[in-house]
């Protein structure tokens, strides 16, 4: 999957918007790094060991979250429509981050040590300045460097491949192999997304 897929016709705005002040958040005092800590709401923990995981792992025993049929409904609806095979669900993550003082974006990343998709759904009214950024280098799966420190980021290492704006409704697709993050929104506001990680 070379190509990055983008839908604005499959998530009902209304129910999003009727739905999300229900779900519980979680604080997470880190995601990649201590500097970037957010809100959560776990859908499917993930694998306790990745070098294992395969098509065959168990699902059922890995769901968290009463919400995990709405919006697998919504993945599989995309998936359906843009012809995305995947043999299972890595992880799924309800994440809400915020405004993190002198930085610009989190730690570029991938989100697993194996060949995956990654799927996001914008769910909150935010400025399009908290894009998520895909950067032009990719990992090799070798399970070494998922991440890497913002401190230490050069631009012309890992020079920016492209953004895409975080408008409300919008499912975004693209190769998990790809290092990416996103850039913080304003003070005040809080980016939520829905997160799908999935096998290839």
């Amino acid at each position: 999957m070379e190509n990055i897929i983008e839908d604005n016709s499959i998530i009902n705005r209304e129910e999003i918007l009727n739905l999300i002040p229900n779900i519980p958040f979680y604080w997470k005092d880190s995601t990649t790094s201590k500097k970037f800590p957010m809100y959560y709401h776990a859908i499917v923990d993930r694998p306790i060991d990745d070098y294992f995981f395969d098509q065959s792992s168990d699902l059922s025993s890995r769901i968290r979250s009463e919400y995990f049929q709405y919006f697998k409904l919504i993945v599989d609806s995309f998936c359906r429509k843009h012809n995305i095979l995947y043999k299972n669900i890595i992880r799924a993550n309800l994440n809400s981050t915020f405004n993190v003082p002198n930085y610009v974006f989190g730690d570029p990343h991938v989100d697993f040590s194996k060949e995956h998709i990654v799927l996001l759904m914008y769910l909150s009214e935010i400025s399009f300045q908290s894009k998520t950024i895909i950067f032009d280098i990719h990992q090799k799966f070798d399970n070494k460097n998922t991440w890497i420190d913002i401190s230490k980021y050069d631009p012309d290492y890992f020079p920016i491949k492209c953004e895409i704006s975080p408008n409300f409704g919008k499912i975004v697709a693209f190769d998990g192999k790809y290092y990416h993050t996103n850039r913080h929104p304003k003070p005040g506001e809080n980016r939520i997304v829905c997160v799908f990680n999935l096998l290839k």
